[in-house]
């Protein structure tokens, strides 16, 4: 196996590297990782990113032919010369899909045509148009607790502050990604919102999604939080499912 290259590039930036035989690309917070495995024809990664105390949160990588998967997973196509891909065709906000018309979730102008599973970014990015659309989901499902949550905006955050007690993540919702072919990605509270706690009295959640200013849909590193993630890159699959990642398995 030959040294390992990095090349560096801004953080949350995507940037495409031409993707030669027998390489695996697989990006990190601050740099992209290419690593040439030689003559092996099936090398897997599996990607841990552990609980989101941190900001980016840390990550485990493996490589090898023999990864277990985790107890529940699902297993979906990349998308071809992607690298990272998939097709996603819908959201979703607290369990209710939104069906959001594919031209928004990718108009004329994007990039590429499907959601990046990408460790690189922090946050997750969507389209203008499918943002608009959770976050109006989002508004309706807050004003069912009338005068419990108050709607900020935190600089470039979008953020929810609750002003009766501190109840940590009750009746905060998650969101959830869909694929191609019926699967889909539910994406809990925990790690949809980071959440700050004041004196005990108030608390505020903002959302880890924001809408993208370079035409990409991505699936950023809190979304990823304690989800193991086994990209087969010689059957371009990537395999998913909830793991504690603490544990490294």
């Amino acid at each position: 196996m030959s040294m390992p290259i990095f090349k560096y590039v801004p953080p949350s930036y995507l940037q495409p590297i031409e993707n030669r035989p027998g390489n695996v690309i697989s990006s990190s917070f601050k740099a992209i990782l290419v690593i040439d495995f030689g003559g092996h024809d099936h090398v897997d990664i599996a990607r841990h990113i552990l609980e989101a105390s941190q900001n980016p949160p840390p990550m485990y990588l493996r490589f090898g032919s023999n990864i277990t998967p985790p107890q529940s997973s699902t297993t979906i196509k990349l998308l071809p010369y992607t690298l990272y891909a998939v097709n996603m065709v819908d959201l979703g906000v607290n369990g209710e899909q939104l069906h959001i018309d594919n031209r928004l979730l990718y108009p004329d102008n994007i990039t590429i045509k499907g959601l990046i599973v990408d460790s690189g970014s922090s946050m997750s990015y969507l389209t203008q148009g499918a943002y608009d659309l959770v976050v109006r989901k989002l508004d309706q499902h807050f004003s069912k607790y009338k005068g419990e949550f108050i709607k900020l905006d935190v600089g470039n955050k979008l953020c929810y502050s609750r002003t009766k007690g501190v109840k940590e993540y009750n009746n905060i919702p998650g969101v959830t990604y869909y694929f191609e072919g019926g699967s889909k990605l539910d994406v809990i509270p925990e790690a949809t919102f980071t959440r700050k706690a004041s004196s005990g009295k108030s608390e505020m959640f903002c959302l880890t999604i924001h809408p993208t200013k370079v035409n990409l849909n991505v699936l950023g590193s809190f979304q990823q939080v304690n989800v193991k993630f086994i990209f087969n890159i010689k059957d371009e699959t990537l395999q998913f499912g909830r793991e504690d990642c603490a544990k490294n398995g």
